[in-house]
């Protein structure tokens, strides 16, 4: 048996985590991410968690957004053919900024079905987010910025 000054304490914390479990289970946030997929491993991992996550029902992934490297279109390509072997196939890829030239390995974009992604399937990075930000409830949105700040600096401008 605990000691009685210790019960309250952790009764306080079990309810809380209860408290957290039920709005979380019914709670989807809103995510935009804005991304630059293919070099770095590490923009396909906040991708491939961020994918699971929507999946799983604990956000709402509105958008990916993919950009530099003077190769977006691959880069959305690449994002749109995870998406797609994760199942996550109603989040929606949008072709952001250019960047600064890169020069791709080939490894970058050995995927299985990357070239098989059809090109009508991505959309104009701009529209896309200015889209997703006006549907947003006020203060609702999380945009995850893992990459240029472009195209989200240039969606707040313009408005």
């Amino acid at each position: 048996m605990e000691p009685p000054s210790v019960a309250p304490w952790k009764q306080s914390l079990d309810s809380k985590a209860s408290w957290r479990a039920s709005i979380s289970s019914t709670v989807r946030l809103p995510f935009v991410l804005v991304t630059d997929p293919g070099p770095d491993p590490d923009d396909v991992k906040a991708l491939l968690v961020a994918a699971m996550l929507h999946l799983h029902g604990r956000i709402e992934l509105c958008a990916v957004i993919c950009n530099g490297g003077g190769q977006p279109r691959k880069r959305a390509q690449l994002a749109r053919c995870v998406l797609d072997h994760l199942g996550a196939l109603n989040v929606p890829v949008g072709i952001g900024s250019e960047g600064t030239p890169y020069s791709a390995q080939p490894h970058e974009y050995n995927l299985e079905d990357f070239s098989t992604v059809k090109q009508s399937r991505l959309l104009d990075g701009r529209a896309l987010m200015l889209k997703v930000l006006q549907r947003a409830r006020p203060k609702s949105l999380r945009v995850v910025l893992i990459s240029s700040l472009r195209d989200f600096a240039d969606a707040v401008a313009s408005h």
